[in-house]
């Protein structure tokens, strides 16, 4: 059988494709009256987590390295970037 598509599904960006079959092959074949119905596949977004490490520090000491782990990325995808907080020097816990 061939198999066609407007787009790779693995590469494909965001967005629909079509997609069809013809010329099935195989024994027995002319028994069967074989119907191709073509189809649509929708491909759509992933949604990857950052999540910001805990970290914790001492009063008057230098803020730590702001570290994060990602999820949910694909294939040779990556992010990068960095985090911040606000400034301030008040013992506490803030989440």
């Amino acid at each position: 059988m061939t198999l066609t598509s407007d787009g790779a599904v693995e590469t494909a960006d965001v967005g629909g494709y079509e997609h069809s079959a013809s010329a099935a092959a195989g024994t027995g074949l002319s028994n069967y009256a074989i119907t191709y119905n073509d189809g649509h596949i929708d491909r759509r977004r992933k949604s990857p987590g950052i999540t910001a490490d805990a970290q914790s520090k001492t009063y008057g000491s230098t803020d730590p390295s702001l570290t994060y782990v990602t999820s949910g990325l694909l294939f040779s995808d990556t992010l990068t970037g960095g985090l911040s907080r606000s400034a301030g020097e008040n013992v506490g816990v803030t989440q």
